[in-house]
C-alpha cells in the first residue's frame, strides 16, 4: 500500500485487508496505523466518530478510514422528459474544478429552453472494455483467439466475484495491434 501524506510517500505492507474489514474497530485500527506510520494526523477526515455502523459500507469502499469534505455546488434545474424520470431535477456536483458547476448550469438552462432532455431507458447495464496492446498483429490475433476459446469461463468468474450483477454478453475484436474485450 502507498499512502501520500504531507507530500511524503509512505509505503507499507502492514495495512492489509482484514477478516472483518468493515468493523468499527478495524476502521479505527487502520486510521491509527496510518497516523503512526506517517507521523501525522488525519485531521482533515470528517467527524471520525460519525459512522459507527461501518458494516453498511460493505461493497462501497475498501480499507475505509473516514470521510472527506468536497466542495459541492448545484446545477439546474434540468428538465427531463423520460420513461422513468419526468420533471425538473437539480444536480449536485462535488468538484474542485472551477467553472464546472456554472458550465453544467448553463447547459441545463439551454436544455430547458429547448424543451428539456428526452431519454428512454431500454436496458440497464455496465460495460467494461479493456484494451490489450501487442507488438504485432499476429500476437493480437493469438490473444483474441485464445480469449474467445475461454469465453465461457468469464461467466463463472463474474458469478464468483459479484452478487450484484451478471455477465450477459462478451465480444472481442482486433484494431491494429490491439485486442479489445467487451464485457
Amino acid at each position: 500500500m502507498t499512502v501520500v501524506t504531507n507530500n511524503k510517500v509512505l509505503r507499507s505492507k502492514k495495512i492489509q485487508f482484514q477478516k472483518n474489514e468493515y468493523g468499527f474497530e478495524e476502521f479505527k485500527q487502520r486510521q491509527t496505523s496510518i497516523e503512526k506510520q506517517s507521523n501525522t494526523t488525519l485531521h482533515n477526515l470528517c467527524n471520525r466518530q460519525q459512522h459507527k455502523d461501518t458494516q453498511k459500507l460493505s461493497g462501497s469502499i475498501e480499507n475505509f478510514i473516514g470521510y472527506t469534505q468536497i466542495p459541492t455546488g448545484i446545477a439546474g434545474p434540468i428538465q427531463v422528459n423520460g420513461t422513468h424520470a419526468n420533471g425538473d431535477f437539480y444536480v449536485p456536483l462535488a468538484t474542485t474544478e472551477g467553472a464546472l458547476v456554472a458550465s453544467y448550469h448553463r447547459g441545463a438552462k439551454a436544455a430547458k429552453l429547448s424543451g428539456g432532455i428526452t431519454s428512454i431507458c431500454i436496458k440497464e447495464g455496465v460495460k467494461r472494455c479493456p484494451l490489450f496492446g501487442f507488438n504485432t498483429l499476429h500476437n493480437a490475433l493469438a490473444f483474441t483467439n485464445w480469449i474467445e476459446s475461454v469465453e465461457e469461463n468469464f461467466v463463472l468468474i463474474a458469478q464468483a466475484h459479484t452478487k450484484h450483477g451478471q455477465l450477459n454478453k462478451t465480444s472481442f475484436h482486433i484494431e491494429g495491434k490491439s485486442g479489445h474485450s467487451y464485457f
